[in-house]
């Protein structure tokens, strides 16, 4: 065995003395094992630092029992708080119902371990019962969930939750489903050049991110919409190094402002349902707006900007408004009676079938190409430049909202059946009137009054969409 290994490991050896060639052999056959240990020690050693550092990316959560509110504004409430310990904090995953405030709190960082704070405040402890707050799990970034237990639960009552982070600027990435607003502070959404931020919601419920005072210096955005609700940036100016997407599947809508300035390399919007887009600042500067829309959305880009190239594809009855962006090239594709302005000041380019329309404004542009089944009138001048001037939405109180919650246990443990609905005051309370009313005019009149109401509430709902954005036109320059 000697022999082989000398002779395999330095075959130029073989020809010396015996005693020098066995002396030599023991020499390597010591070198070889102990770089045969090395290097398991070195394995053992990187497999304990992989398993160290996914420990420490994990989160712990503990959590207290049931108690009275400590909060002075809502003394009547119940109160129960889970406490998460991890190296750091980057994600949070919003499966519960009501309003969400995400705020920094300096208080926390009195315990290194300590990175957040989720404070539950309920007038029902089945409500407070029935949450969960776990370690997502599955990466090396770190985050947390709140969701519900995979257990039967049907309960009416007020609820808020706060998330308290021990350091600030610290989020990347913010889901939400089954809420009625999360609102993320000022100072708890990670600004810097590196990062990669990312929201989404899916049903009714609404993200506020940012103010008009915060500043974004970030590498990518990207914002997913799917259902009713929507997700508001709001910025004082906002920096992509790359690209911003802006997605948005149902009847929701997306937008993101910039009270000074928005810079990106690349700005992608896409519309599949009823749902409005809306990017608003003074100074937009874009190397490409990229905007498909199927069915009829919306797209709106206001109030001014310029970008090296744009292109917009439409399938149905979409429409989408650049007119204020004045872009070197246009190229625009329609597929049904969809409208697009545009401000193109050297190429437009346009592919039509059906009976779509483009209109660009201010100075015709250098080119216009057409192919397709294009009519005379399908490409021509606009009279007036459309704006649509969109209103910010006011993040919500910090108060508890009622809600009926009903969650139907399933087979998969993580994902129940949930169902959420916003209980009025005014429904709350006739509870409270059926007791007062006889027996035999008590469901006949509760009736009557919920029908009042929900008609009351369906009218107010929709003139104050119809307000909230408003359609103004004003004179083409000369």
């Amino acid at each position: 065995i000697i022999k082989k290994i000398c002779y395999t490991t330095v075959p130029h050896m073989r020809y010396h003395s015996s005693q020098y060639h066995t002396r030599n052999s023991n020499k390597l056959v010591h070198d070889h094992f102990a770089i045969v240990a090395m290097k398991r020690t070195s394995t053992v050693l990187a497999l304990f630092q992989m398993l160290l550092l996914v420990q420490m990316a994990s989160a712990d959560v503990t959590s207290t029992d049931i108690a009275t509110s400590t909060d002075p504004a809502s003394p009547e409430l119940l109160e129960k708080t889970w406490t998460v310990s991890a190296a750091s904090l980057d994600k949070l995953e919003i499966h519960v119902a009501g309003n969400v405030f995400v705020d920094h709190d300096t208080s926390l960082q009195s315990d290194a371990q300590v990175v957040a704070k989720v404070v539950m405040r309920a007038s029902s402890s089945k409500l407070l019962d029935a949450v969960d707050v776990t370690d997502i799990g599955g990466d090396s970034d770190t985050g947390v969930r709140l969701h519900y237990k995979n257990q039967q639960v049907h309960v009416e009552g007020l609820v808020m939750t706060q998330v308290l982070l021990s350091k600030p600027k610290s989020l990347l990435a913010v889901s939400a489903t089954n809420t009625q607003n999360v609102v993320l502070g000022d100072n708890v959404v990670l600004g810097d050049k590196t990062a990669r931020l990312h929201f989404s919601t899916h049903g009714k419920g609404h993200i506020f991110v940012g103010s008009t005072t915060a500043s974004f210096d970030v590498r990518s955005v990207g914002v997913v919409v799917s259902g009713d609700g929507g997700i508001q940036f709001q910025s004082a100016s906002l920096k992509v190094a790359e690209d911003v997407v802006l997605s948005l599947v149902g009847a929701g809508h997306v937008a993101v402002l910039a009270e000074d300035k928005f810079v990106a390399n690349k700005v992608e919007s896409a519309v599949a349902g009823t749902g409005k887009v809306f990017v608003q600042t003074p100074g937009l500067q874009a190397d490409t707006l990229v905007t498909e829309i199927v069915e009829n959305g919306e797209v709106s880009y206001a109030t001014e900007g310029t970008c090296n190239s744009e292109k917009i594809r439409l399938a149905g009855e979409g429409s989408v408004n650049a007119a204020s962006i004045v872009c070197k090239n246009a190229d625009v594709s329609i597929l049904g009676i969809g409208e697009v302005v545009v401000q193109a000041t050297e190429r437009l380019s346009a592919t039509l079938l059906l009976t779509g329309s483009v209109r660009y404004v201010n100075t015709r542009p250098k080119s216009i190409q057409s192919s397709g089944l294009v009519l005379e009138s399908s490409i021509k001048q606009a009279q007036a430049n459309p704006i649509a001037k969109y209103s910010p939405l006011t993040p919500p109180n910090r108060a508890a909202t009622a809600v009926f919650l009903t969650v139907e246990a399933a087979n998969n443990d993580d994902s129940p059946y949930i169902h959420v609905r916003p209980a009025v005051a005014t429904g709350m309370r006739l509870q409270n009137l059926s007791a007062s009313l006889p027996e035999s005019m008590s469901a006949l009149v509760l009736f009557e009054v919920a029908i009042g109401a929900m008609a009351f509430v369906a009218v107010s709902v929709f003139k104050f969409q119809q307000r909230r954005i408003r359609n103004k036109y004003q004179t083409l320059l000369p």
